[in-house]
């Protein structure tokens, strides 16, 4: 039974103390996040819990929220899930992603043709799919990639899919991004498919690469050897001239108008930070003209837009909302969203929320954010405000 079983409502001061929402209690986040005006909002966290009976994790481990903010609004209500993660559930996205479509026009896109002596669904006429969703389904159904996860992001009215490839991993600053553009999809670490709710065959893929993220020790360390590279510290991606590759140039943050300002809070959210996993960059590769000249090619490649997120699960220093909300607001601020963020403070404020993962755009800051008091079905006192640190151990990698 999911750990957010919800009791029945009833009038005593006992039973609303009982029913007060409190940590681990996706459902009733999903609600408060959503305020009901999305019904649909519920299927993917109904396909978890339909498809984890007996498994590792607990269906409140499984999923993640994310507000993103930028000076074109604040937008809450997103959240995604993980649906498989062993190689024998490779088959799994294409069944869990029709299922968990967050409406019929995406459902229908999804639906898979009947097999020999099946009934036609009567969601889906039996003439042939447009060429483009005949394409989806495939991408879908591809196997080789065991780990995957579904997302919703309401207020963009995009559904996104996602597979993982954790080996062989390849790293992103060593590419020949020319030579080797061809063979992208198949490199990346993640491939995304991007699926408007309202026009399914219009979707995109986006892709995902791990970054080395390692530099040569400074002269003067306690590392034996200024020539021995170490990890670059995860504040680095804040730096003005922070570029993920060669050939892009530095974006992440350059369009504001107040960078500054949120630089200097995300300043105090990275410091301390270890690096858990190695961050990552999203980006669509630039759609170039066959006969596109060197230079031309660079171009399009410093011109592209990309996004980098890194991994803020500490588990000695577990960063918990309620503890950064200052920080919070000063982005807010900076970014002119300042209510809707004190808004979604309130929404979220029982249920003990930890940031996860910080991605940064061109002109954008999203927060992915947990609620769980369980790692592997077992009790995570470090996940709880006021609870015990683990110094001696980590969350699992990519988790």
């Amino acid at each position: 039974m999911p750990s957010n079983h919800e009791s029945n409502r009833a009038g005593s001061a006992a039973d609303a103390a009982v029913d007060r929402p409190k940590a681990g209690e996706t459902r009733k986040l999903l609600r408060a996040l959503h305020e009901d005006r999305v019904p649909p909002h519920a299927r993917l966290y109904d396909e978890i819990c339909r498809i984890n009976p007996g498994k590792e994790h607990d269906p409140s481990e499984l999923i993640e929220c994310s507000i993103k903010l930028s000076p074109r609004g604040f937008s809450r209500q997103r959240h995604g899930g993980s649906v498989s993660w062993q190689p024998s559930d490779r088959s799994q996205l294409a069944d869990s992603a029709c299922k968990a479509a967050p409406n019929d026009a995406v459902q229908r896109a999804l639906e898979r043709p009947p097999t020999t002596g099946e009934s036609p669904s009567p969601a889906t006429p039996p003439s042939a799919k447009d060429p483009q969703l005949e394409a989806l389904q495939k991408w879908a159904e591809r196997g080789a990639r065991f780990f995957s996860a579904i997302a919703y992001d309401f207020d963009a009215k995009v559904y996104k899919l996602y597979q993982f490839k954790h080996r062989p991993v390849a790293y992103f600053e060593e590419l020949d991004l020319i030579q080797r553009q061809a063979e992208l999809p198949s490199l990346a670490y993640i491939r995304s498919a991007e699926v408007p709710m309202d026009d399914p065959q219009k979707w995109s893929e986006a892709l995902y690469f791990k970054l080395r993220f390692l530099t040569l020790a400074a002269a003067g360390t306690t590392t034996p050897s200024p020539s021995i590279v170490v990890p670059r510290q995860p504040s680095e991606i804040l730096a003005a001239d922070f570029r993920p590759h060669p050939l892009l140039s530095p974006g992440l943050l350059s369009a504001l108008s107040k960078r500054a300002a949120v630089v200097d809070a995300l300043g105090l959210l990275l410091k301390d930070l270890p690096v858990v996993n190695e961050p990552v960059v999203k980006l669509t590769p630039p759609v170039l003209d066959p006969a596109a000249t060197p230079d031309q090619i660079r171009k399009a490649w410093a011109d592209l837009a990309y996004g980098v997120s890194i991994n803020l699960l500490d588990s000695a220093k577990i960063r918990f909302v309620e503890d950064h909300e200052a920080l919070l607001l000063k982005i807010a601020d900076a970014m002119g969203c300042e209510a809707q963020a004190k808004d979604w403070l309130k929404q979220i404020q029982p249920f003990d929320c930890f940031y996860s993962y910080l991605g940064l755009g061109p002109d954008s800051v999203t927060l992915y954010y947990r609620s769980t008091t369980l790692h592997r079905r077992r009790p995570a006192p470090h996940y709880r405000r006021g609870g015990t640190p683990l110094r001696d151990g980590t969350p699992p990698r990519d988790s």
